[in-house]
């Protein structure tokens, strides 16, 4: 059956009996002033007549019809004008209701019933509000309907810090916890609190845990007396109500063992699968809203989540606490205090394997009412599970995360559980354990709806099929995170791998949110990320002191939760940066003789079980596909001089997977060794570099000089320089205990220049010789010696021996193509006019440049772009040879 022939026969039956009821929650009522022309006062039996009109507004074009007193009905008009043709004669009553609503559309009334006086009425209301086809309409405010929650603690708070102080009893705590909820005056003023943002109170939840654990029969005759009203729905005898100005109708509660019967002044509206029942007296309002919970109930909400969890709600027929007679799902429109949206309640004194009554905020739209049918109707199919915990409320958090996930399964277009987000991704509450928020209660509720986020993931990641998965499992596990892991587990998955995955889904940025890809399929607009610093556990800019930085994360993560911290380069001067990780792996500094350096220890599986760490980067003005995932990498170095690796900005995504309560990461994730997580920054050149040399010594003999340089030398960076890019999957470096000590930089090779060597001496006495030589060659990139590196900088050495120094042999003689032979030509004369020449080969020069020792005459020098030296730092003087002079210099390409 449609939605209109739903609405058709809802009406011809309400015409029947002799009641009008009007429609209402469309949107906000307007003032409309359109005149109703009175009718001709010369026509016969028309005398001090009066038409009934009014105007409607938003009406996308026609099929709307009204009904005025259950027989003048009209069409109303594309321009939404309308005036009934039946004259009303003066002190007459008038009663117009939606006879049938336009397609594609809810329309409401306001002003819609009254007594005609001696004047046209004409301030009758209509509001139509676009519904979407296919998934119903957006809520019609696009602000966020829920106000911030304060800091300030709620009722369930002050009640709970009584009872945890002996203060109040546990059975005064339950009555007390439920007057909050209800706002009953019985409430000693002590314990209310700041309720404001509360989404969905707890008190019945709290009664049924607390029977299941002490059973019923521990519980006193006085306790569950004062409870039960609250627990018998509002249009049966015996229910809770009171007196107030909010409710005029209220009187006392009556306390009777089994009512028989609904009370007078409530109607109800019958379905296949449920009954929604409504106050008699707010016909005007209700009915409409009745009668289309009804038909959402029938062909849309009841079928599409029955059919994905093959589930039903329970019969209610052997209700303890009332006699029903048919069995159907009932629901009642009622007025809830402060900001509750909903509630769901056992209709005996247990919380699982039972039939429920589902309570619905009268007050708003129509498709804010859908998804919150949608969400208690979840709720419904969740407490006729007969889960393995005691009561269903022990699985609190996937219970509100899928029945608000459950909204947007139904009504993808309507959007309205985006709103809940906030409390999930906001204010670091990532960084609190899924299953236990740790909060105040108020807050609590409210991280429990935004953890929809994880379901809604689950379902991009394994079909909707996952959340009836994760519900089978409660048969089973009495603990939610295991029926979600073993969800998991039986599609495929594990929960370690796919929690790394929501850590990113979490972070919402445009280029990685699967969420937002999801929402955009159907028009929704999906906003809150943690993009304000309040969301982060650390912003911040990196800042170089001596040309250096180190950027650390004291990560303390709890099971089941995760981290943000973002980091940001201001400008250039961080050329060399290395991301570390000192989750997975403990992280120190170690001096081996060679340097101090970075040390790495492996940790034992069991350890690290659960802990992750992935880095998002921003690189050149774009954000990566995906993060990268350095879990089982000890460190990844960039060069930021390369525009493959220009990282700009990077947010460090840190989590704990792990789930088993015996795990070693379960408490808690902490850092493993000295150094924290992060990363660290020099300024030091990383790219390219160039030299020159220009040595001279005077021969060992006789007179002369041999003279070696170094032009135009160039310098390549033989690693990976270039930012990392998803989908890296290397297997765990290190076995447990082993301890890897990486070079302390970035390796470098000769891959050009030229070289101009020359050799002149003169030796004296009977016998006089001299030697000339000369070469001028190009240095080419080394094959004999390989793509042996011939520079180390130490680009990633924290402060130390090692910090700005450099390791290099042999500029020339390790780039070049083959050895090369030097040669001088020598002519010799003896003391008798003898004449010899020849060529002396094999003579290599000793002027090139060698620096093993880490001291601060070869530091980089301040800027990170220049190292220089004498001829101090040539193999000559290494092998013993003082009497060489000149200069070289290393200079980094910008």
């Amino acid at each position: 059956m449609s939605t209109l022939e739903a609405h058709a026969r809802f009406w011809m039956t309400l015409v029947l009996a002799g009641a009008i009821a009007g429609c209402g929650g469309g949107g906000s009522a307007a003032d409309v002033g359109a005149e109703g022309a009175a009718s001709d006062p010369t026509s016969p039996g028309a005398a001090a007549s009066f038409q009934v009109g009014g105007t409607a507004r938003g009406l996308g074009g026609t099929g709307l019809v009204l009904l005025n007193n259950g027989s003048d009905t009209l069409a109303v008009p594309a321009d939404g004008s309308f005036a009934f043709a039946t004259p009303l004669a003066s002190g007459a009553t008038f009663n117009v209701s939606i006879a049938s609503q336009p397609g594609g559309q809810f329309c409401a009334l306001s002003n819609a019933s009254g007594t005609v006086t001696d004047a046209p009425v004409d301030a009758i209301g209509v509001t139509c509000t676009t519904v979407a086809a296919g998934g119903g309409g957006a809520p019609a405010s696009g602000t966020d309907p829920l106000p911030a929650i304060s800091a300030s603690p709620g009722s369930a708070d002050l009640i709970g810090a009584a009872l945890a102080a002996g203060t109040l009893t546990k059975e005064q705590a339950l009555i007390y916890a439920m007057y909050a909820e209800y706002r009953d005056p019985r409430l000693p003023a002590a314990y209310l609190g700041d309720d404001v943002g509360l989404i969905e109170g707890t008190a019945h939840a709290k009664v049924l845990e607390h029977i299941a654990e002490v059973g019923l029969a521990n519980v006193s005759q006085a306790t569950l007396d004062a409870l039960r009203p609250f627990f018998i729905p509002a249009y049966l005898e015996g229910s809770y109500e009171r007196a107030s100005a909010v409710n005029p109708h209220g009187k006392s509660a009556l306390t009777v063992s089994r009512p028989q019967g609904a009370k007078a002044g409530w109607t109800p509206v019958a379905g296949t699968n449920v009954v929604v029942w409504y106050e008699t007296s707010r016909a005007a309002s209700d009915a409409a809203n009745a009668a289309m919970l009804v038909a959402e109930f029938d062909n849309t909400i009841w079928p599409m989540l029955t059919g994905l969890m093959k589930r039903t709600p329970k019969s209610d027929l052997h209700s303890a606490f009332f006699t029903e007679i048919d069995g159907r799902l009932d629901i009642s429109l009622e007025d809830l205090p402060g900001t509750i949206e909903g509630r769901t309640i056992p209709v005996d004194w247990i919380a699982k394997n039972t039939a429920v009554k589902i309570v619905l905020r009268r007050d708003v739209s129509g498709p804010v009412l859908q998804a919150q049918a949608a969400h208690e109707f979840m709720h419904a199919i969740q407490f006729a599970i007969d889960v393995k915990a005691s009561s269903m409320p022990a699985y609190a958090t996937i219970r509100e995360a899928t029945a608000a996930w459950a909204t947007h399964y139904v009504y993808p277009r309507n959007g309205w559980e985006t709103q809940y987000a906030k409390h999930y991704l906001n204010d670091k509450k990532v960084g609190l354990s899924y299953d236990d928020p740790r909060d105040s209660e108020k807050v609590k509720i409210a991280f429990r709806y935004g953890a929809y986020l994880l379901p809604l993931f689950l379902e991009t990641r394994f079909g909707a099929g996952i959340v009836r998965d994760i519900w089978d499992r409660t048969v089973g596990d009495s603990r939610e995170l295991d029926a979600l892991a073993g969800a998991i587990l039986g599609n495929g998955s594990t929960f370690d791998d796919e929690w790394r995955k929501f850590i990113a889904f979490c972070w919402n940025q445009q280029t990685i949110n699967d969420a937002t890809r999801l929402y955009a399929a159907t028009g929704i607009v999906f906003k809150d990320a943690p993009s304000d610093p309040k969301d982060l556990e650390q912003d911040s800019v990196v800042s170089l002191a001596g040309g250096y930085a180190e950027v650390a994360h004291d990560v303390n993560l709890p099971h089941a939760s995760m981290g943000f911290y973002r980091v940001k380069f201001a400008g250039g001067d961080s050329r060399s940066v290395t991301f570390v990780n000192g989750i997975t792996y403990g992280l120190d500094t170690f001096d081996s003789g060679v340097g101090n350096a970075l040390r790495f220890t492996g940790l034992a599986a069991a350890k690290r079980k659960g802990a992750s760490m992935q880095i998002y980067l921003k690189v050149k003005g774009a954000w990566q596909s995906a993060p990268v995932d350095v879990t089982d990498m000890p460190f990844i170095a960039v060069c930021r001089d390369n525009p493959a690796g220009k990282v700009e900005e990077v947010v460090f995504m840190y989590g704990n997977a792990e789930v088993d309560p015996v795990g070693a990461n379960y408490n808690e994730v902490l850092v493993a060794g000295d150094m924290a997580p992060g990363l660290i920054a020099t300024d030091i050149g990383c790219q390219d570099w160039t030299g020159r040399l220009d040595m001279q010594r005077a021969v060992d003999q006789g007179t002369g000089v041999e003279t070696f340089k170094l032009i135009n030398v160039k310098l390549v960076n033989a690693m990976s320089t270039a930012a990392p890019l998803p989908g890296i999957k290397p297997a765990y470096a290190l076995a447990a205990g082993e301890q890897f000590q990486p070079g302390f930089g970035f390796i470098y090779k000769v891959v050009g220049g030229s070289v101009e060597w020359t050799y002149n001496q003169h030796i004296g006495g009977s016998t006089t010789c001299d030697y000339a030589g000369g070469k001028t060659y190009s240095i080419t990139g080394g094959k004999a010696i390989g793509p042996f590196p011939v520079l180390t900088l130490s680009n990633y050495t924290p402060p130390g021996n090692t910090f700005r120094s450099l390791i290099t042999a042999g500029l020339a003689i390790n780039g070049l193509a083959d050895f090369i032979t030097l040669s001088a030509d020598w002519r010799c004369t003896d003391s008798d006019g003898k004449v010899t020449t020849g060529t002396e080969t094999g003579i290599a020069s000793a002027l090139d440049l060698i620096v093993t020792e880490l001291t601060a005459s070869t530091r980089v020098s301040a800027g990170g772009m220049l190292i220089s030296g004498t001829g101090a730092q040539t193999q000559a003087v290494e092998s013993g040879d003082r009497n060489v002079s000149g200069t070289w210099s290393l200079t980094a390409v910008p």
